[in-house]
């Protein structure tokens, strides 16, 4: 990142390496010390604050140390019950649809989410979303009339 900053009574763009803690926060500081503008009277150097801005992710929400994000199965899946994939900041994990599950039902991920500064993690929040079937076979339509039927 090329920044400002001062050197001596000099003010130069200068390109720095910056650490950015993991799980800091939209709005979050990070303070460069001594890069600031010149003390008075010869004082030291004050600090440089640079504030993130963080862009929204394609998949996840996130509130404080909390990620929501929605997950997908067939109304099968959430009629008898199985398994779905769910992604995670650390890999793809399995999760257990119970059988009867309904559109927009929640699952919590304990310490799937953000680990803050202070080591602090949190939840992944999965919505499920349940996907109807668009292009039924006649067989399959009879099947779901029987079914409703009973």
């Amino acid at each position: 990142m090329i920044l400002p900053v001062f050197e001596g009574t000099s003010q130069v763009n200068k390109k720095l390496n910056i650490k950015i803690p993991a799980g800091i926060e939209d709005g979050g500081r990070i303070r460069l010390s001594g890069k600031g503008h010149p003390g008075i009277n010869g004082g030291p150097q004050g600090d440089v604050f640079i504030q993130m801005n963080i862009r929204p992710h394609p998949r996840y929400t996130r509130e404080g140390n909390n990620l929501h994000c929605k997950a997908s199965t067939d109304f099968v899946t959430a009629a008898l019950g199985g398994k779905i994939e769910v992604n995670t900041l650390n890999g793809a994990i399995s999760l257990k649809i119970p059988e009867g599950t309904q559109n927009g039902r929640k699952f919590r991920l304990k310490g799937k989410g953000v680990t803050d500064r202070k080591g602090n993690t949190g939840d992944l929040i999965v919505q499920l979303a349940i996907e109807t079937p668009q292009n039924l076979s006649e067989r399959q339509k009879e099947l779901l009339a029987e079914f409703a039927a009973a």
